[in-house]
């Protein structure tokens, strides 16, 4: 086993028994990651004690002869969570202990490599996606959702029909509850996606930059051969020919730019996560249920379309990212091999001309008339939060071309 510094701290040896006699690479989480991973989770242990009360019969922030598991029954909630409310066991709780588990798998070793006392898996790498999808799923997720309410209940937006008869705190502790596990789970995935990063001959340093190993190093994809003393410089030819299959790295106006494009779907992504969690954030209640069916399929549409939609815009990335040139490896039966240009110029110019086809009219969003049940200055809001989106299909048509000259040369 190979122990990795990340920032200032490294797996000491007592914590490296359990992965002894494995040739795995441990790269530690640095303080700030460690550090956040404890305050979400504090920071979560409030609402899972009231869920828990709650659950065990407990009364004080609900109004009087609220039953929980009626409520779940008279919203349709599937048999076996009505069942598990009856019995004590609170699906939400239970959803966030699992939460703390996955920050504590993504700043502690056995995330990376399994512990020996799990079955046939024993000094064999966890699969980054393992952690990384639900991570960043959850993130996306809570984050928005928590970060929303707390802010709707700071400007008092959220009236007493809203809070349906229970107390304030409730709430309080429920946003501050989601959007500490979210913003966690996100920085503490960021920080194990860039340690556990591999691409080719290269690798996560210290910082998550990646650099390349050792020569004649085995990555899992590729090998860089050293070069033979002995041999000249036609002895380099294998070692050349390895660096030769490498592009030429993205500029810096790319970069930018596909960042840039990522980030144009996440303001009308927030706005729709927030209307299908039913906040007030332009339409009544009535007029959510009666055009939306919010709650309800509804609320699942909206955010499966927010979360659809930025994961598109992430997509963007790959043409400035090594992982658009190389498949990841844990991609089944494609992961490791090289990506043909022409498999993401196309699409990408395709997707571009899409986007430019739908988004372009959102720039005259204030020379017409907007939705009548916009309550207040909603209509302008929303207008904003849309409009990056007008950007989307340009930024991406500028970094589809860095990509195509790039791996023309």
């Amino acid at each position: 086993m190979t122990v990795l510094y990340s920032g200032d701290r490294r797996i000491p040896p007592r914590r490296g028994r359990a992965l002894a006699g494995t040739d795995a690479t441990i790269v530690a989480a640095g303080r700030a990651a460690a550090w956040t991973a404890v305050t979400g989770s504090v920071g979560a242990l409030p609402y899972v004690a009231m869920k828990v009360y709650w659950a065990w019969g407990g009364t004080a922030g609900k109004p009087a002869g609220m039953d929980l598991a009626d409520e779940f029954t008279k919203n349709g909630a599937p048999r076996f969570l009505v069942w598990m409310e009856r019995h004590g066991l609170d699906f939400t709780a239970i959803g966030i202990l699992l939460a703390i588990t996955l920050l504590a798998a993504l700043v502690r070793p056995w995330g990376q490599v399994f512990p020996r006392w799990v079955p046939g898996l024993r000094g064999r790498r966890v699969p980054r996606w393992l952690l990384l999808a639900p991570g960043w799923a959850v993130a996306a997720t809570l984050t928005p959702y928590g970060g929303l309410g707390l802010v709707v209940m700071a400007t008092g937006g959220l009236s007493t029909a809203h809070l349906a008869g229970l107390s304030p705190t409730v709430f309080v502790i429920g946003f501050v509850n989601f959007f500490a596990i979210g913003l966690s789970l996100g920085v503490c995935s960021l920080s194990y996606q860039r340690r556990t990063l591999t691409y080719g001959g290269r690798t996560a340093d210290r910082r998550g930059r990646r650099t390349w190993l050792a020569v004649g190093e085995p990555t899992g994809s590729t090998t860089v051969p050293p070069a033979d003393p002995g041999a000249g410089h036609d002895g380099d030819h294998e070692r050349k020919a390895a660096f030769r299959s490498t592009p030429l790295p993205a500029p810096r106006w790319a970069v930018r730019a596909a960042h840039a494009a990522a980030l144009t779907a996440v303001p009308s992504g927030l706005w729709r996560i927030a209307l299908g969690f039913g906040l007030p954030v332009g339409y009544s209640d009535a007029e959510l249920h009666r055009s939306f069916q919010i709650p309800g399929w509804g609320s699942v549409a909206v955010i499966g379309l927010s979360v659809v939609s930025e994961a598109l815009a992430l997509l963007t990335l790959g043409l400035v990212r090594p992982w658009g040139e190389v498949v990841p490896r844990w991609i089944p039966f494609i992961g490791g091999r090289r990506v043909h240009p022409l498999a993401a110029v196309i699409p990408a110019a395709l997707g571009s001309l899409a986007l430019m086809a739908i988004w372009s009219g959102f720039a005259l969003w204030w020379s017409h008339e907007h939705h009548p049940a916009f309550q207040g200055p909603w209509g302008d809001i929303v207008g904003v939060c849309y409009q990056p989106l007008v950007l989307w299909g340009p930024l991406l048509a500028a970094v589809t071309f860095s990509y195509y000259r790039r791996h023309r040369a």
